[in-house]
């Protein structure tokens, strides 16, 4: 995912302190290899870091 290459490093930033990689369990299912992080949201969007 190349678009998200920074979600990617967040990710893998994440799974050394959190359980999976992420804060709640039902991220784990996540479509793709790894969750979008975001850098801010208004409404029903957001833009990805």
């Amino acid at each position: 995912m190349a678009e998200h290459a920074r979600s990617g490093e967040l990710f893998a930033r994440g799974k050394r302190s959190l359980l999976a990689g992420v804060p709640m369990p039902w991220m784990t299912e996540w479509a793709g290899p790894y969750p979008v992080f975001v850098d801010e949201a208004e409404g029903a969007r957001f833009t990805d870091v």
